[in-house]
């Protein structure tokens, strides 16, 4: 023990006299109540980055580590996917600064350049390759797909890449493609510049027929120019921008205007998924997949150092499923793709085999294409007993089903759509909001409120209950644009970005004491963790930024501040706000003039009591320290070697956590102004970095004044 000396204590004697009201066993965080009529031993807006622990104490959340480098670029990440492989790699994606990049080997890598925010993935099972793909929309009329090709280079010459290792670029996850050159030698086109920046190749009928319409090169596709006559900066690799009768366009600011030139002894590939992403840059390959050494490689790389990231090139199928239709949101069950909008009650299912194909053969087949007819445009997807849970409207799912049909001696198929109604304004808020917690479905629904469900029975609204009616107001005034709802172990996390709210909600089993199995149910309060979305990545729970591009690391006791974009330690405000107590006798005063606190902290944790006096402290505010400089708290210190019990946070995923800095356990009683109120409410508060403490027990030394009334409330009429 040590500072037997603090300023803190009236006196030894006097302490023991006191007979304190002490409160120790708390439940969860309730904004919604009024708190000042409310159980005493939960805590109430005014919180944030608190959270209840496995032991019962209300502590102060982690802090947030940066994965990656710093990025200080004011571009928030507006979309991202953890892509768990079939080949056991783990791909973090990201739309973030107008970029689409993945994280690979400890950098974040350019993909794509992209004008689109607001993207979505998902995985599917290519049997031909024998891996899983990564498929995305992002609200145009086509799927896009990445292979998940990723290598390092270990040598490269003008026209060849060699990788690192000794498996093949095709093992590896690039693409398998056998191509045929588009033309031939003789081959002619005149090269124009339509507008500024565009190159337009147009075939002047002179040669072989190259073949050039939306089919053979169709709008966002890459073509391969390495044509031994064209100018040099008329040869590389291009995303092709329009295509009309005999030409194609792509956007080559370096273009040159030439006529009359073949192809010579070169190579040009229409629509060709032979392209590698090295640094952003755009580079084509004709062969190699099968070795370690690419060849046919234009642009020359020769200039690239060992240890660069080469990425495959990512893909585009134009006008999939249909010409025109806005791709909002896909979502793969059963290997079908489902693709919907939010603006149709079209909903297209792909073949199980094929992700492309969305022709409805008719007899169906299991596995074959559909298309749905709904009756109120889409608001998300979301799986549950393999089977598909469409949102739609304001308030209804659609639960879609198969059943086998033998039709005279062919085996067909028919589909089901069951239309569940619930509450006005139940559906789902967004496609991104829709999870699963074990085998329900967990979403935020259009009235702002999460909400689940399992079997669904006659009693429809009795199956999609609230879950949040401890914070219901809280959420109503939420903005929640471009955040998400993610289940990840025991937690559901619902983002707000516009405030930088994270929501946290756990359903989680405790040991009373009798030794039964509890299943507890509660919200923390606010962590302002200034995130887009919340995912799971390696087993680490991870916040993608509100600003910047950057992922961090969550719940990390190894550190007790958050790392900002520019290698900042960044401070946090972490506030505990209990309830008021009235002494159970709301019409009378209360008198007191200590307050007890006990709890753990680590040496040097500014720590701070604030008590109102009456409702929001109209009568009094009093701020107190509870560990200073100045006033230190009185600290159970553990002799050298002593075990001792350290408190630690829990990781929400299950698994042990570092441990941080070793918590001391405190005692302080506070001597405040001696004050008759009706209610009051103690506050604790931290603001500096590696500030951590947890809160056990709280009571003062009230007691209820001996008159039954105060007489000053009294409504004393006039004849």
């Amino acid at each position: 023990m040590n500072q037997e000396d603090s300023e803190v204590f009236v006196d030894a004697s006097a302490a023991k006299n006191y007979d304190f009201q002490i409160l120790s066993q708390w439940k969860g965080y309730n904004s919604a109540n009024d708190k000042t009529n409310i159980a005493e031993n939960v805590y109430v807006f005014g919180s944030q980055n608190i959270f209840k622990k496995l032991n019962g104490n209300l502590s102060v959340r982690p802090g947030l580590k940066r994965i990656g480098a710093a990025d200080t670029a004011q571009s928030p990440v507006s979309s991202e996917y953890v892509w768990n492989t079939s080949l056991g790699g783990t791909y973090p994606l990201w739309v973030a600064d107008s970029k689409l990049e993945v994280y690979v080997e400890g950098v974040w890598t350019t993909l794509q350049t992209v004008t689109e925010t607001r993207y979505v993935f998902d995985k599917w099972w290519d049997n031909t390759l024998k891996k899983d793909v990564c498929l995305f929309v992002n609200g145009n009329d086509y799927i896009q797909m990445w292979t998940g090709g990723s290598a390092t280079i270990a040598s490269a010459t003008g026209s060849t890449i060699t990788k690192s290792g000794s498996s093949s670029w095709q093992q590896s996850g690039f693409m398998p493609t056998s191509e045929t050159p588009a033309g031939g030698a003789t081959t002619q086109f005149d090269i124009t510049e339509p507008v500024a920046d565009t190159i337009r190749y147009t075939w002047d009928t002179t040669g072989t027929d190259p073949v050039i319409n939306a089919t053979t090169a169709p709008v966002g596709s890459y073509v391969y120019i390495n044509a031994q006559n064209f100018d040099a900066a008329n040869n590389g690799v291009f995303v092709v921008t329009g295509v009309g009768a005999n030409y194609f366009e792509v956007t080559n600011a370096s273009g040159v205007a030439e006529s009359n030139k073949t192809i010579g002894t070169g190579s040009l590939y229409l629509n060709t998924k032979k392209v590698l992403v090295i640094g952003g840059v755009l580079y084509g390959y004709t062969g190699g997949e099968t070795t370690t050494t690419l060849t046919g490689v234009i642009k020359d790389p020769s200039a690239l150092v060992a240890t660069t990231v080469v990425l495959q090139g990512v893909y585009i199928y134009d006008n999939k499923p249909a010409d025109g239709f806005s791709n909002d949101f896909i979502k793969i069950i059963n290997n079908q793709v489902y693709v919907g909008s939010y603006t149709s009650r079209l909903c297209y299912i792909s073949s199980n085999t094929d992700f492309t194909n969305y022709t409805v053969p008719s007899p169906r087949i299991a596995g074959s294409p559909e298309l749905l007819t709904l009756d109120d445009t889409l608001n998300g997807i979301g799986v549950r007993q393999g089977l598909a849970h469409i949102s739609i409207g304001s308030g209804r799912w659609a639960v879609i089903s198969f059943t086998d049909v033998t039709v005279g001696t062919d085996l067909t198929q028919q589909t089901k759509v069951d239309i569940k109604p619930v509450a006005n304004q139940a559906a789902a808020y967004a496609h991104e909001f829709i999870d699963n917690n074990g085998d329900n479905l967990v979403y935020l629904a259009k009235d702002q409120q999460v909400r689940t469900f399992g079997d669904f029975n006659n009693s429809f609204v009795a199956a999609y209950p609230s879950l949040s009616q401890e914070i219901s107001t809280e959420l109503s005034a939420e903005t929640f644009t471009g955040g998400g709802l993610r289940c990840i172990g025991d937690f559901t996390y619902v983002t707000a970005p516009n405030s930088g709210k994270a929501y946290l909600y756990q359903v989680r089993q405790t040991v009373d004491d009798n030794n039964q199995v509890v299943v507890e149910r509660l919200w923390h309060s606010p962590f302002i963790w200034n995130a887009t979305r919340i995912d799971d990545y390696n087993g680490t729970v991870v916040a993608f930024s509100n600003a910047n591009p950057q992922m961090y690391q969550t719940w990390d006791t190894n550190q007790w501040y958050d790392d900002s974009p520019s290698d900042e330690q960044l401070p946090y405000t972490s506030t505990l706000a209990l309830s008021y107590r009235t002494g159970g006798r709301r019409q009378g005063l209360l008198s007191f003039d200590k307050l007890f606190t006990e709890g753990y902290l680590t040496t040097g944790t500014p720590l701070n009591l604030t008590v109102n006096y009456n409702y929001l402290g109209v009568t009094n505010i009093i701020t107190v320290p509870i560990n200073s400089v100045e006033r230190p708290a009185y600290v159970f210190t553990p002799s050298v070697g002593s075990l001792g019990d350290t408190s630690l946070g829990e990781n929400p995923l299950g698994d042990e956590l570092g441990e941080g800095a070793e918590l001391s356990k405190f005692k302080v009683i506070n001597s405040l102004s001696l004050t008759n109120v009706f209610e009051y409410q103690p506050i604790y508060s931290s603001e500096t970095t590696n500030a951590q403490w947890e809160i056990l027990a709280v009571g003062t030394n009230s007691h209820v004044e001996e008159q039954e009334q105060a007489n000053f409330i009294i409504n004393k009429q006039r004849n």
